[in-house]
């Protein structure tokens, strides 16, 4: 990987308006990386799932993987993405309390984190969406050349 050590951060986000496509979300997640790679001097790579709950009303869980020689807790990262979230009207997003530490060669937290992100791939709550949508999204973070 890129980075010797990574910080896993998700969060849900509930959009206050019905949603045809993922526009909003897209939108969204320039801004945030944008900010969150200004302020920690460094790439992230981030990934989102649409789904659907049973009120019909789609919500996004979307993942923050960042250089964890520059972030060491997800208080900041939490507190720039809330901002920027309702600085647009829209409601505050549900930050996960288990946040994950993976060190390249640490079998061990990439198997918990990999547990813990793999309710994301869940079918129950997929196939619901318009034609116009994506049920996920995930961006690519290239290794640096040898």
């Amino acid at each position: 990987s890129r980075y010797c050590k990574i910080y896993v951060v998700q969060f849900v986000f509930h959009p206050d308006q019905p949603l045809g496509n993922n526009a909003l979300i897209s939108d969204l997640m320039r801004v945030i990386c944008k900010q969150l790679e200004r302020a920690y001097r460094s790439k992230l790579a981030y990934g989102w799932v649409r789904e659907t709950g049973q009120n019909g009303a789609p919500h996004y869980h979307v993942v923050l993987i960042l250089n964890a020689n520059k972030v060491r807790h997800q208080h900041g990262i939490r507190e720039r993405v809330c901002r920027i979230i309702e600085s647009r009207d829209h409601p505050r997003p549900a930050f996960n309390k288990k946040s994950h530490l993976i060190h390249r060669h640490d079998d061990e937290t990439y198997q918990q984190a990999f547990h813990h992100l793999s309710y994301l791939a869940k079918t129950s709550t997929k196939g619901q969406k318009p034609k116009t949508a994506n049920e996920y999204s995930f961006s690519r973070l290239k290794a640096l050349a040898p």
